[in-house]
């Protein structure tokens, strides 16, 4: 769960500091719909809301995504403006399989790179290797583990990919002293990550295709907003109080630590805190960033008094700039 809230909050916090960094304003008043409107809207989530259950209910993805078309075909009949007669579902239908075709051919050619790790025991003798050349060193260890799981979760499900690594190299991240859960946690959440790992990022094209945008540009655009995420399984192996294997008193301070810590990051990422921040500065907030992820008060004190000293750096130099521009 902490996590999975510190990637959310760190991707909010690029989006707001993205839009300050733009001069963006916020959306007028006049122009936010309320609340009673978007609550007699909500029955367009009917969709999504049929997709999930049928995947809970064991449905495979194909029939789950086909009952989701059909429950969108549904819910656009009550509106006119919404509606989809006979002619504008055809002209979706040919629309959505002409995007599924590139899709597809992306699918295709992933499933090439992992059929050479799978089909000729690469990826076995690969990850045996591995396991046997630093299973005395930890960081190699979690580096190889991820590239590993990154590659085998490319245009392939999740679960296999996580079955694949699970099999072969947690157990020698068990032998290095990884909490079992931590090691699984990390595969895992490596195997998802693929799906906006470039340069398959399958989740990235199906974003790019739904907004016609550049496929390039989109998935790096997604590993930029994801980059708290590709830290948080490094995070969670030296600190387990992330994923709750800790009291209550390490729990609290990790979410505190890691909260600030992913703020800092995003802020070297995007380039702005409270006004733009120069390079130096932006390696600044990135070590403060990764030191209040790193487990320890000592790591917690020194990332605080890195941002501490760009926060008031900062201030002075607005209040400077508005004293300035006030003058003239």
């Amino acid at each position: 769960t902490i996590p999975a809230i510190l990637f959310f909050v760190s991707v909010g916090a690029m989006v707001h500091f993205e839009a300050m960094r733009r001069g963006m304003t916020p959306v007028p008043q006049s122009e936010i719909p309320r609340l009673r409107d978007v609550v007699k809207d909500a029955y367009v989530l009917l969709p999504l809301v049929g997709i999930c259950v049928a995947l809970f209910g064991g449905y495979s993805v194909s029939r789950s995504a086909l009952i989701g078309i059909g429950l969108a075909w549904l819910v656009s009949l009550p509106r006119s403006a919404t509606r989809l007669g006979p002619t504008k579902l055809v002209a979706a239908l040919i629309t959505g399989a002409r995007r599924a075709v590139a899709i597809s051919i992306a699918t295709a050619c992933a499933s090439l790179i992992v059929g050479v790790f799978t089909l000729t025991g690469f990826g076995l003798s690969l990850t045996s290797v591995v396991a046997l050349a630093f299973q005395d060193f930890l960081p190699l260890a979690l580096l190889c583990t991820a590239l590993a799981s990154l590659i085998l979760g490319m245009g392939v499900p999740t679960v296999v990919a996580y079955l694949l690594v699970a099999s072969l190299v947690t157990p020698m991240l068990g032998r290095l002293d990884v909490p079992i859960l931590s090691a699984h946690l990390f595969a895992f959440y490596f195997g998802i990550l693929s799906m906006i790992t470039p340069p398959v990022a399958m989740s990235a094209w199906a974003g790019a295709q739904l907004a016609q945008a550049n496929f390039l540009q989109t998935s790096l655009l997604s590993s930029k907003l994801g980059a708290v995420a590709f830290l948080m399984p490094f995070s969670f192996i030296y600190q387990p109080a992330l994923i709750g294997q800790g009291d209550l008193a390490e729990t609290v301070v990790a979410l505190l630590a890691g909260l600030v810590g992913v703020i800092a990051l995003s802020a070297a990422l995007q380039g702005w805190l409270l006004t733009r921040v120069g390079l130096l500065t932006r390696g600044v907030l990135a070590v403060a960033g990764l030191s209040l992820l790193w487990p320890g008060l000592a790591s917690d004190a020194l990332g605080l008094l890195l941002l501490a000293i760009v926060v008031l750096g900062q201030v002075r130099n607005r209040t400077r700039s508005g004293v300035g521009v006030a003058s003239q």
